[in-house]
């Protein structure tokens, strides 16, 4: 996940300076939308410090919300016209592979708010920025899978006291997410065995977290909780810091480390507070804590089940309310938009209340300026 060439690794910098260079040539040959997303992504790549309006906002502006509903409608017009122009066929595939895995992710929408999921591109623009640029620059350093995946390996100091990440590293997640949502097998035993080496323990999970929370595979998510369960000196601020860089996680995986809690009480006590911050991450409704862990296992029942959802919607406590609207939330924020414009009509205070509470903890200023405008206008 990079910005700009002089963050790239060195032998990396020519090879995607020349690839844009080559691009540049053919640009004149491709339609308006596609020269301007070029000419906004080459311009960000080729400066040396953050500007005004980078490739994201560029971006942004053909992700309206209103007419971009679907991946596959965006991939259907500029952005996926762009994307083909930059990207040689097999790694334009990959990106069409990867967006397809993020209609599926709940999403942070900033450092502090977890899970709102939904299909809209919108809530996925950050993700797709950086795919564009990580794809693009794997197309140009031309490696093939096994030197990929050795470019992982984290290098030992020397000492034995300190971990040296690779530069490469950050341009190969979306690439790791794919190769274990396909079942390569290859990768799949080969990042159980970085995860298993508790030398690697205290950076290797930083590395590979996402891709394991967005692939929901039960080998790699095994090795993680295993994981968890060694990091005993420091394992609450390590677990806390680990969930607060991850950019994306599917229903499967958040059910499978709250099932993993179920028999095994040190492994609650190390991730508990972190899943539990992910219901509340800003306002927990006078919660102080989920000591028992009740509240968390109905979040798993609610994302099991459609039906207590909907049962619980129409319950008399607000927890309960919550938790079924946030399990909602997780799948699709469209459909909890939509049942939230309907609790807020159903007279019940506590129903405002999980109104307002759900989406000051999991969506934008502007949708809580929106939904408590609404609330204010029917009271």
């Amino acid at each position: 996940m990079y910005s700009h060439i002089v963050e790239l690794p060195e032998e990396l910098q020519e090879k995607v300076g020349n690839r844009l260079c080559d691009l540049h040539k053919r640009i004149d040959e491709q339609d308006e939308d596609v020269q301007s997303l070029f000419n906004g992504f080459e311009k960000e790549l080729m400066s040396e410090e953050d500007l005004e309006e980078d490739f994201l906002y560029v971006l942004f502006s053909y992700l309206d919300s209103e007419k971009i509903l679907r991946m596959a409608d965006m991939m259907a017009g500029p952005v996926g016209r762009f994307a083909r122009f930059i990207l040689s066929d097999s790694y334009f595939k990959q990106f069409q592979d990867f967006l397809q895995i993020e209609e599926h992710c709940a999403v942070s929408l900033n450092g502090t708010c977890v899970p709102a999921g939904g299909k809209r591109p919108l809530l996925h623009v950050n993700a797709i920025d950086w795919a564009i640029k990580d794809f693009f620059a794997l197309d140009a350093l031309g490696w093939d899978d096994e030197q990929l995946m050795y470019s992982c390996i984290i290098e030992d100091s020397g000492d034995g006291e300190e971990w040296y990440l690779p530069d490469t590293i950050d341009i190969i997640l979306e690439w790791l997410t794919i190769k274990i949502v396909s079942s390569d097998q290859k990768i799949i035993d080969f990042l159980v065995a970085e995860l298993d080496e508790e030398d690697y323990s205290d950076v290797s999970c930083q590395i590979f977290i996402t891709p394991i929370l967005k692939s929901a595979n039960p080998q790699l998510l095994l090795s993680t909780v295993n994981l968890f369960l060694h990091q005993d000196d420091y394992f609450e601020s390590f677990v806390s810091q680990v969930f607060e860089h991850q950019l994306g996680i599917v229903p499967e995986s958040m059910l499978f480390l709250i099932d993993s809690m179920k028999e095994n009480e040190k492994l609650k006590e190390i991730m508990a507070p972190s899943l539990y911050a992910m219901l509340f991450p800003k306002t927990d409704m006078g919660i102080e804590k989920d000591s028992d862990g009740e509240i968390l296992s109905l979040a798993a029942d609610c994302l099991r089940s459609p039906e207590l959802r909907q049962q619980l919607l129409a319950d008399s406590h607000p927890h309960q309310v919550y938790v079924a609207l946030w399990a909602i939330g997780f799948y699709n924020t469209d459909d909890a938009w939509d049942v939230a414009n309907e609790l807020i009509k159903d007279g019940r205070s506590l129903s405002k209340e999980v109104v307002l509470s759900y989406y000051q903890n999991h969506w934008a200023e502007l949708s809580l300026e929106v939904i408590t405008q609404r609330i204010n206008q029917l009271e």
